[in-house]
């Protein structure tokens, strides 16, 4: 389903690939890398607050992984949200 996603990115198509995302993460609602490639679509498209909770909820599933923080913090910084990207 990434490659899928991807492959709708590059033939200038991001709505089906954010729907390609949506529909798998639906479906596998235990795989955080769906929840993170679909932060990024949705944080490329201009909506922080919806990559925030993709966000999170790939969190929710890899609490370990700190790369998930980092993207946060990023994206928060991004925002001028200082105070939340320092607390991610």
């Amino acid at each position: 389903v990434l490659r899928l996603a991807r492959l709708d990115l590059l033939a200038g198509d991001p709505q089906r690939a954010e729907a390609r995302l949506e529909s798998a993460a639906k479906a596998a609602p235990q795989a955080p890398a769906l929840r993170s490639a679909l932060a990024d679509l949705q944080a490329a498209r201009g909506d922080a607050k919806a990559a925030l909770t993709s966000l999170q909820k790939a969190q929710e599933l890899a609490p370990g992984d700190n790369l998930l923080l980092v993207r946060e913090a990023q994206l928060r910084l991004g925002q001028g949200d200082t105070a939340g990207a320092v607390s991610a």
